[in-house]
């Protein structure tokens, strides 16, 4: 259950975690050589794919949702707490264009964004949150199981600034949740194949396939981490 009576100092925090996200003109990992990438971009693609569910989970949520959806919620300030979920939309919109940006630098080709439904997950304002707190949990899980699976240090670096920014996003909805907002010493690292399965209820059809399936999971990502989902 959402602890809205706290909501206007949780939303204030969070204002404040979200503006130390990278910004949009990070360009760093766009000027790296174009060697063998075949195992970065398979990678990339796959967190490419997160992050084209996360983007949309966050345009369709604010887009059935107003202010005065979260009023009717609770929200202390519900201008405020709808503000800040469109600041964490904006940054996984940002995640998007930057992976896109770094696949085509390295030779490669961005996957297109699936078909999804997120009927279930958008029945209210609550689901609406708890769904959002469930994404950002896993993909902080997800780039931390990846990171070591990427060959150049330049692309680490790319990803652990996009994997510590979802972890502020979790912070937040965490404590919007009513849990802790650091719940363990040490983030829990996943397999693609962990990550994946967090993720199918999601996805209605990607490609020319009308199933998850068409989702390709890296090799080198396959039995790496921890099989424990995060909770």
């Amino acid at each position: 259950m959402v602890k809205f009576a706290t909501f206007i100092s949780l939303v204030s925090l969070a204002v404040s975690l979200v503006a130390a996200a990278p910004a949009e003109s990070y360009n760093s990992p766009l000027l790296l050589k174009r060697d063998d990438n075949s195992d970065n971009n398979a990678i990339l693609n796959f967190a490419l794919t997160l992050e084209h569910l996360e983007s949309e989970f966050y345009k369709e949520g604010l887009r059935k949702f107003q202010v005065r959806d979260f009023e009717r919620a609770g929200a202390a300030d519900p201008e405020l707490a709808r503000r800040t979920f469109q600041e964490i939309g904006k940054d996984e919109a940002i995640h998007v264009t930057t992976l896109q940006s770094v696949i085509k630098s390295l030779g490669g080709n961005p996957v297109p964004p699936c078909k999804f439904n997120f009927d279930a997950a958008l029945k209210d304002v609550n689901s609406f949150i708890g769904t959002a707190r469930a994404l950002e949990v896993t993909g902080v899980s997800a780039y931390t199981g990846a990171l070591a699976a990427l060959k150049t240090a330049a692309i680490q670096t790319a990803g652990g600034t996009i994997g510590t920014v979802e972890a502020r996003h979790a912070t937040f909805l965490n404590l919007v949740a009513g849990g802790s907002p650091i719940p363990y010493a040490f983030d829990t690292p996943l397999s693609a194949a962990n990550v994946f399965t967090i993720a199918t209820p999601f996805i209605r059809s990607c490609g020319t396939s009308t199933s998850a399936s068409r989702v390709t999971i890296p090799s080198k990502l396959q039995t790496r981490a921890s099989s424990r989902a995060p909770s």
